[in-house]
């Protein structure tokens, strides 16, 4: 059996799979990515992140030439090439995939196409073309990723039971669709096709979208996905669903239980970690009851030389918290670094419109020992400027110190706004230091000044 050796293997080239790549590389590793693709990229570039976003930009488009008539600019009705826009939104894909391909050959990093499966704590087999390959290692970073899980009862094998992944391939544009889920993916979807044109019903088990975050941030989200889309039931699920002839007949129970039917459903509840046959339980490798895999804090796994990454152990399952990790396993790996993602800060983003992002400390309502001002953007300029005046922004510090602990932005362009809060929690900045700080004006950013300065002066 012939066997060939490398310094690290990484399987999966997703973003933790390359971002960790990229870094052993630039410290002098011989690295070794193995990908079923065979190319860099992962769900995030082919099927999520980058597709939805290029879709939401183009549907954006849409919107904005109905609501342009009330300004005074009247256009003719939009009319959809479905084809178009998905060649459109291919030419993105296979720009960026070709950008990372590069950089991996820049550093001299082999990508070799094909499933890996541990045959020992340092041997690899790899099944590539029909053949078997078979790598030794010093290091093995596992990084394969997730894919979405559709739970019973809606799990009935009928091909218009799409998740995420078969919804950005659709060759029509569904005229009834029911989107399962309140989170981001089923409201980032939602807002693609309701925009497109489908009467679009979402569903959502708790009593509020996006579960976790406060209703400060996720009512005015309500407000215009309502306006958007045909239906939205808070506090219902789907209890059955069935065949009705050519459609789906989804009976719920919670606040809404009349049946209805639908073309698709999409259904957006979950993702489950692909850990399977790996060979991980042959190695000692160790994985919870849904089957992500064990780890410290420092995304090492029970065996010492071998760590994972991204969506297989769990967590955010988000592209940039990803990278880190893959900076954080190679330095720990391979320079004795004893850093972790223990006090980062993560920011999320929702790329709705309006967009919600948030980071750092969501306070409940009874921790006296922090305080928080919100920000309407009714009395921003540059908003009201955009016609687009219902946004909200929120920062919370503690009460002692005045230090700035967690924040939340509603409104166009949060998910850019967010970093500025994002990099004042990282440096333990006051709500003093930031109301010190001179923001342009007109700019939506002037809301975090204010709301900076309102909390200072509470003080």
């Amino acid at each position: 059996m012939e066997k060939r050796s490398v310094d690290t293997v990484i399987l999966g080239g997703g973003p933790a799979g390359y971002s960790a790549a990229f870094f052993a590389a630039d410290v002098g590793e011989q690295v070794l990515v193995v990908d079923d693709h065979g190319s860099p990229g992962g769900v995030c570039l082919r099927s999520g992140c980058i597709p939805s976003k290029a879709l939401l930009h183009a549907t954006d488009v849409v919107r904005e030439v109905k609501l342009s008539r009330a300004r005074g600019i009247d256009y003719s009705e939009p009319e959809i090439h479905l084809r178009l826009l998905r060649e459109w939104c291919e030419g993105i894909i296979a720009s960026l995939e070709t950008g990372l391909t590069q950089q991996l050959k820049a550093r001299e990093v082999e990508v070799l196409e094909g499933r890996g499966y541990f045959e020992d704590q340092t041997t690899l087999r790899v099944e590539t073309n029909g053949q078997q390959e078979y790598i030794t290692f010093k290091h093995a970073l596992i990084a394969t990723g997730s894919d979405p899980l559709i739970p019973q009862p809606l799990d009935i094998g009928h091909p218009n039971v799409i998740t995420s992944d078969k919804a950005l391939k659709l060759d029509r544009i569904p005229e009834k669709l029911l989107v399962v889920g309140g989170g981001y993916i089923g409201l980032e979807l939602g807002t693609v096709f309701a925009s497109l044109g489908s009467k679009v019903t979402l569903v959502e088990e708790k009593d509020a979208l996006l579960p976790g975050v406060g209703r400060e941030l996720s009512e005015p989200l309500l407000h215009e996905f309502e306006d958007l889309a045909s239906q939205v039931f808070l506090s219902t699920r789907v209890k059955e669903l069935s065949t009705s002839g050519s459609s789906l007949k989804a009976k719920f129970e919670g606040e809404h239980q009349q049946a209805e039917e639908f073309d698709y459903v999409l259904v957006a509840t979950g993702r489950k970690p692909r850990t399977e046959n790996l060979g991980l339980e042959d190695i000692g490798v160790s994985r919870d009851e849904i089957g992500f895999i064990k780890t410290g804090k420092r995304f090492q796994t029970d065996v010492n030389n071998i760590f994972a990454i991204g969506d297989v152990v769990g967590g955010e399952l988000l592209a940039h918290s990803a990278f880190r990790e893959g900076e954080v396993a190679i330095g720990v790996s391979l320079l004795n670094s004893h850093d972790d993602l223990t006090d980062t800060v993560i920011p999320k983003v929702v790329y709705t419109d309006p967009e919600v992002a948030w980071c750092g400390y969501q306070p409940e309502a009874t921790d006296d020992t922090v305080y928080s001002a919100t920000v309407p953007w009714k009395a921003s300029g540059r908003a009201l400027t955009m016609d687009k005046p219902y946004g909200v922004t929120k920062i919370t510090a503690e009460k002692e110190s005045g230090r700035i602990v967690g924040a939340g932005i509603t409104g166009p362009h949060a998910g850019e706004l967010i970093s500025e809060l994002v990099v004042a929690i990282e440096l333990r900045a006051t709500v003093m230091d930031l109301a010190r700080i001179i923001h342009p004006h007109p700019t939506l950013s002037e809301t975090v000044y204010e709301c900076a300065r309102q909390l200072a002066l509470q003080r």
